[in-house]
């Protein structure tokens, strides 16, 4: 077991079960290797944007795979290409970021976690940077990214401080051969193909934007319903708050009347007894 293979593992936990599973492991090897240990417990927690990406590393690597590919193409691409053909490419590399970025909400979503506007600015800013710097690349390629990246070019020498472990499992995209017509067409073919990323993409946005239309306004119209019945049943309390006052004074009535029946008849008795004495006198 290494260093990098604890850590792997480690940066595709949850965020708020990192520190939980980083210091289960380090203990779990205090005895037997504490330098290991040192280090597994050294491991800085990633950022929501940092794991987002990570789970793309995990869970869609054949994707971020095509995403890295492409900034290698459109690096060596754009040395040929001019005007209308680099501003065509910066919005179709736009599209994609933004279209990677929807699936890594979605797979966040799925895993229990809402990425906010924010974090998802972070995660889209990191792929850029991915895109379009080699070291950016190796680093979110690693999937064990700690802290989000920014596109204004990074060297080697700073990816230790956004990756949890560089050896082992860190290492960039190849570049491709230098030939520019060759590297064109390529940035082309895989333009179409991240279009149709992008068209799927949306079109699953709008399907679960749909959704959530439909489930919000069934939230709304349940909301309704339950805040109707909570004030017909505060009035029904209300009634009976009354019917009981009510009640316990009919009670009171109700016995003060069998008092007075019982001392009638009483009453009724008496004088039978009396009449009956005088009659018999």
């Amino acid at each position: 077991m290494t260093l990098a293979d604890v850590a792997y593992e480690l940066y595709g936990q949850l965020p708020t079960a990192f520190i939980g599973a980083r210091d289960a492991a380090a203990k779990s090897l205090r005895t037997s290797d504490r330098e290991l240990s040192d280090e597994i417990k050294a491991l800085r927690k990633p950022s929501t944007a940092a794991w987002a990406v990570n789970l793309l590393a995990r869970s869609k690597a054949d994707l971020l795979e095509q995403v890295l590919t492409l900034g290698v193409s459109l690096r060596q691409a754009q040395a040929g290409l001019q005007g209308e053909e680099l501003r065509a490419l910066a919005k179709q590399r736009r599209q994609l970021i933004a279209a990677v970025t929807t699936e890594a909400r979605t797979l966040a979503a799925a895993a229990g976690v809402k990425l906010t506007d924010a974090v998802a600015r972070q995660v889209e800013d990191t792929l850029s940077a991915a895109m379009v710097d080699e070291s950016a690349a190796a680093a979110v390629h690693s999937g064990m990214l700690t802290d989000a990246l920014a596109s204004t070019g990074m060297g080697s020498l700073a990816l230790g401080s956004v990756v949890g472990v560089i050896p082992g499992r860190l290492h960039a995209v190849p570049e491709l051969p230098p030939d520019a017509e060759e590297e064109r067409e390529r940035a082309m073919a895989l333009l179409e193909r991240a279009s149709a990323l992008l068209a799927d993409a949306e079109a699953r946005l709008e399907k679960t934007a749909r959704k959530k239309a439909k489930r919000e306004a069934r939230t709304l119209q349940l909301q309704s319903e339950l805040d109707e019945l909570r004030g017909k049943a505060a009035q029904i309390e209300h009634e009976l708050d009354g019917l009981a006052d009510e009640l316990e004074e009919a009670e009171q009535a109700h016995a003060s009347a069998l008092e007075l029946r019982d001392d009638a008849k009483q009453a009724a008795v008496d004088a039978a007894k009396l009449v009956a004495r005088g009659v018999s006198g």
